[in-house]
């Protein structure tokens, strides 16, 4: 059985009805994310390599949002775990061709801010606001 811990949000409904389609049984574990439940150092990453105990189509469908925290303007400050996940998504590979299709964007999971990312980073929130 799969345990599914979701919020009530379009990606948690994402997954549940994945889940409902496939005919999976899942145990529902709710994230309050108006408590902060997400922010609590006893989620995943803190004690599992992947998000799913194993490398699976959850890190990919993640890393694919969270690797642009910087745009969104979110800390990863603090988040050792997180960061640890972040470069070895960034490792793979495969990861590093598919995130460069159709074209390569200035590297958003370094630290270090370049005027490269900044402006990409100023054109995506632009966009985010029309």
């Amino acid at each position: 059985m799969i345990d599914l811990y979701t919020a009530p949000t379009p990606n948690g409904w994402k997954a549940s009805i994945a889940l409902e389609e496939l005919a999976i049984p899942y145990e529902v574990h709710v994230v309050n994310l108006m408590a902060g439940d997400q922010k609590q150092p006893d989620y995943r990453l803190a004690e599992h390599e992947w998000l799913a105990g194993d490398y699976s189509i959850a890190d990919i469908a993640n890393w694919s949002w969270v690797r642009t925290y910087k745009w969104s303007a979110v800390s990863v400050g603090g988040l050792a775990p997180l960061q640890r996940w972040l470069d070895q998504m960034k490792a793979r590979p495969a990861c590093q061709r598919g995130a460069d299709v159709p074209f390569r964007l200035p590297d958003l999971t370094e630290e270090a801010t370049t005027e490269q990312a900044q402006e990409f980073a100023k054109g995506a929130r632009t966009m985010l606001q029309r």
